[in-house]
C-alpha cells in the first residue's frame, strides 16, 4: 500500500480525513480535538514505548530526575485517583502502557 499524502501533524492528518482524502492514525487525546471525526478503536491495542529523553552533555535538572524515578504508571495513577481527567475527558492513563528508559 502507498499513502499519497504522508504529514507530521495531527491537524494536516485531521484536515485530509475530514475532506475524504484519507485516514490517520493518532493517540486517543489529540484526536478528541476533532469532534467531527470519529475514533476507531484498533485491536490489537497498539502501545509505544516512551523514555525521558535529554542531551547527552547535560544533567538531569533535580524535577526531571524525580521523575524519571518515578515509574510512569505509577505517576499516573496517582492522577486518576486525584480525579485528573485528559484534554479527551478520559481517565489520564486509560490507554496508556510504557517503559521507562534512561
Amino acid at each position: 500500500m502507498t499513502a499519497p499524502y504522508e504529514v507530521t501533524d495531527y491537524a494536516t492528518a485531521a484536515g485530509l480525513v475530514h475532506h475524504g482524502l484519507g485516514i490517520t492514525l493518532m493517540p486517543a487525546t489529540p484526536a478528541a480535538a476533532y469532534p467531527d471525526l470519529v475514533p476507531v478503536p484498533l485491536h490489537p491495542v497498539i502501545t509505544w514505548t516512551l523514555s525521558l529523553t535529554t542531551r547527552t552533555d547535560l544533567q538531569l535538572t533535580p524535577a526531571a530526575a524525580a521523575l524519571a524515578d518515578t515509574p510512569l504508571t505509577e505517576y499516573l495513577q496517582r492522577r486518576v485517583a486525584n480525579g485528573r481527567k485528559g484534554s479527551s475527558g478520559d481517565s489520564v492513563g486509560d490507554a496508556i502502557s510504557g517503559k521507562r528508559t534512561r
